[in-house]
């Protein structure tokens, strides 16, 4: 049986879209795009919410929490094999992020929930996108950020976080080595082109074995030295004499 593959690094910058404005913003992968790759780098994987109820009724999907909220319980089935990950909840919100009580849920509640839950439960099985959650969660479209202008000519990536940096730790390298590569002055100065080649590097340290600090300028390759070569004493040449 296959392993649950790994996305992490799938999306680029320009999968990633942004909604809100002033004083709310966020930085998400929709629902199309997200089922798109996952058809894409995942095939035979669907996905599906959990449904309940008596036998010959019709089954609900909506679950009820000990508060009377409401809540989806979503996951993903291999077609091929029958694997099946493990379920994901994923609360039923109104547009300022607050519980809908279950009785109280309508069906573009639903809908809305069952879009954000493919999204949310595919970064949580798969990674899919999940660069993102460090900073933004993608079920959140309406997150209220401290109120602080953004530079007007540096473009801030959205995909630089506490993942990346845990991966590029495995690497040995830390955001100030990050910085010195980019010669920019925070994380947020990194431009998307810098972005995409940070992915790259990564993704051919993995698969290649490189040095990544040679890579990235940051340390010299070592060369064998002289001891390390043959030295020829001239034993042949005095044995034909």
């Amino acid at each position: 049986m296959s392993a649950i593959p790994n996305l992490w690094g799938v999306i680029s910058p320009e999968d990633v879209s942004q909604k809100g404005g002033g004083n709310y913003a966020a930085d998400y992968v929709n629902w199309a795009l997200t089922m798109s790759l996952m058809h894409k780098h995942a095939p035979g994987w669907t996905f599906e919410l959990r449904t309940f109820g008596a036998e010959n009724v019709q089954q609900q999907s909506v679950h009820r929490a000990p508060d009377g909220s409401a809540y989806l319980v979503g996951r993903w089935v291999n077609l091929e094999n029958g694997m099946i990950t493990p379920d994901f909840p994923q609360s039923i919100m109104d547009n300022r992020n607050r519980p809908i009580p279950a009785d109280a849920v309508s069906s573009r509640d639903l809908t809305d929930a069952h879009r954000r839950c493919i999204c949310t439960s595919a970064a949580f099985s798969f990674g899919l996108a999940a660069e993102l959650w460090a900073r933004v969660a993608i079920e959140n479209p309406h997150r209220e950020e401290e109120s602080k202008p953004a530079p007007q000519t540096a473009q801030v990536s959205p995909i630089v976080g506490p993942l990346m940096l845990a991966a590029f730790a495995e690497m040995t390298i830390g955001e100030d080595d990050i910085l010195t590569w980019g010669k920019v002055e925070t994380l947020a100065d990194l431009s998307a082109k810098q972005i995409g080649e940070l992915r790259s590097i990564y993704k051919a340290w993995k698969n290649e074995d490189i040095n990544p600090r040679v890579t990235m300028g940051l340390a010299t390759e070592e060369r064998p030295g002289l001891e390390d070569e043959p030295f020829n004493m001239g034993d042949d040449d005095d044995a034909n004499d």
